[in-house]
């Protein structure tokens, strides 16, 4: 049984990515954005909601909420990293306006700022938080949904 554990898994990591594909395509209306866009979220799913799936299975703590926080974290870690490298460079460059609109006044963000900041962690964990809850609901839809008596799927012992 645990090759239907695996297909699974497999199959719900790959629909984990068909939300963030939709919305940008929704976004952008572009043809040519919902591939790298999927192939960007599937491998986000693979190299942090896997470990994170893995690591919530074993403490038993995999449900749909858990999934959409696990989920909003990770689609926003990412941007973060890129924002934190971002500033580091804008600070070396001394970079406090964009567009005429002021982000930073002596040293201190201001609300375009933080808007600037907030809007794409919104937009980026709302997809994660969407990939997460579609992870989730696979993993229910293929009968292999994490429970602790459950001895036919997800690798728990037979």
């Amino acid at each position: 049984m645990r090759i239907r554990a695996f297909a699974s898994v497999a199959t719900a990591l790959l629909f984990a990515g068909l939300p963030a594909a939709a919305v940008f395509f929704a976004i952008t209306g572009a043809v040519y954005v919902p591939l790298p866009a999927f192939i960007l979220a599937v491998g986000h799913a693979v190299i942090l909601g896997l470990p994170s799936f893995l690591l919530g299975r074993s403490l038993g703590r995999v449900n749909l909420v858990s999934a959409a926080v696990v989920g909003f974290v990770i689609g926003v870690i990412p941007f973060t990293l890129f924002t934190l490298l971002v500033d580091l460079t804008q600070r070396s460059v001394n970079i406090t306006s964009s567009d005429g609109v002021p982000l930073v006044i002596n040293g201190v963000t201001t609300w375009a700022g933080w808007l600037g900041i907030l809007v794409p962690w919104i937009l980026f964990g709302g997809l994660g938080a969407l990939g997460g809850i579609t992870f989730c609901l696979i993993l229910k839809l293929t009968g292999c949904y994490p429970r602790r008596h459950r001895s036919d799927c997800a690798g728990h012992p037979q």
